[in-house]
């Protein structure tokens, strides 16, 4: 079961990989969709680009739970660690090394989301294999929406 969790989420993090950076397309490939800028980045702001590694996470999240999620009594607990972790890197390294070079570095700014993705999924992984109490679950679950109503504000 072990296992199966740990392909899983390796298999997981490829796809936030994978799905985040088309996401960064999608607001322009959409012909600059409203709705689309609710999911995806529409413009080159930090919080917008948190959206690819908050949604593309989220929806291999829904179909993760669905297929292994419920064996574990930390699922949820370990999306929202992950998630928090992986975005607090993001902002951190970023502003640091912007406060060192003055101006954005593409291959920077992309090995660091490919190595937030990780990191989040590696805290997911090590908290999803805890025993989480249900009370922490649900707070998790609906911290989770929170985030999500939260991109959806700001970015409306």
């Amino acid at each position: 079961m072990k296992n199966t969790l740990k392909k899983s989420e390796i298999f997981g993090a490829i796809f936030v990989m994978v799905f985040g950076t088309l996401m960064h397309f999608f607001y322009d490939w959409s012909g600059k969709n409203p709705v689309v800028a609710l999911f995806a980045p529409y413009n080159e702001s930090t919080w917008e680009h948190l959206k690819l590694l908050f949604f593309p996470v989220l929806i291999y999240s829904v179909f993760q739970y669905a297929y292994i999620g419920k064996q574990y009594s930390g699922y949820l607990t370990g999306r929202l660690a992950g998630i928090v972790s992986g975005a607090l890197m993001i902002v951190i390294i970023f502003y640091t090394y912007m406060a060192v070079f003055k101006h954005s570095i593409l291959w920077i700014d992309v090995t660091l989301f490919y190595l937030s993705v990780i990191v989040c999924y590696r805290i997911a992984y090590s908290i999803t294999l805890q025993e989480i109490p249900r009370a922490a679950e649900i707070l998790s679950g609906i911290c989770l929406i929170g985030i999500m109503l939260l991109f959806f504000c700001i970015s409306g």
